[in-house]
């Protein structure tokens, strides 16, 4: 048995398709593909296979991760070709590497999550924006509401850097890398409450798009991607 981790872009009409659709698309492409598939036991066998943490519904990716097994090892040049021809519009194969059979899940090993933020913020300016920057970092600890509950988490784990990469007009787009996994998961919805939502005042915000451009595990001071050779 062979173990392929593939990287791959979720982009397009594609991203507001829940989790579980997109499994099923996934499944059927491989099956279209012919590959010789590794299928779970049971009365109702399934494809053998994993993936990364889930997007939410209405996030695109360039940098997703799937592990699939295959009985017969194929050419990884073989497997993005077969894979990209089809796919559906909004899915695109990266990369492709063989992984031991032992190496930690993909969800396991992943710890940061780097986003791309567009947000309008009209009442708000750079400097504006570097203040409430430099303000969430000067407080030890996170809050942030999850599945109607309060977290916390020391700000420096949740939240590893902030860059602002555009800014016009009172929109601007955030580069961030955030806490995922087991430590702690931070959504990006979460941040942008934190940085530009204030109860005293009426400022406003809409999220116009939110795009996820990483996966990372953090070793020692390094960044490394589930398909990184470390």
């Amino acid at each position: 048995m062979h173990r392929l981790r593939i990287k791959y872009g979720k982009m397009g009409r594609l991203k507001f398709i829940s989790h579980l659709d997109f499994i099923c698309a996934i499944e059927r492409s491989l099956r279209r593909a012919s590959f010789p598939l590794v299928l779970t036991k049971g009365f109702n066998p399934r494809v053998k296979m994993s993936y990364g943490p889930p997007l939410s519904v209405g996030v695109s990716s360039e940098s997703e991760y799937m592990d699939i097994f295959l009985n017969n090892h194929l050419s990884l040049k073989e497997v993005v070709d077969l894979l990209n021809m089809v796919l559906p519009d909004g899915l695109y194969i990266y990369r492709a590497k063989y992984v031991l059979l032992d190496e930690p899940s993909i969800t396991k090993f992943v710890n940061f999550a780097e986003y791309q933020i567009e947000v309008a913020v009209p009442s708000l300016g750079v400097s504006d924006i570097k203040d409430r920057i430099e303000e969430l970092f000067s407080k030890k600890e996170f809050k942030f509401v999850k599945k109607g509950k309060e977290k916390v988490l020391p700000t420096k784990q949740a939240v590893s850097r902030i860059e602002i990469n555009y800014f016009e007009l009172g929109k601007a787009t955030i580069n961030v890398l955030l806490s995922i996994g087991d430590l702690g998961s931070v959504r990006p919805e979460a941040l942008m409450k934190s940085l530009f939502s204030r109860p005293d005042c009426d400022e406003d915000y809409v999220i116009l798009n939110i795009h996820r451009i990483g996966l990372y595990a953090k070793i020692g001071d390094e960044f490394y991607s589930p398909i990184d050779t470390r």
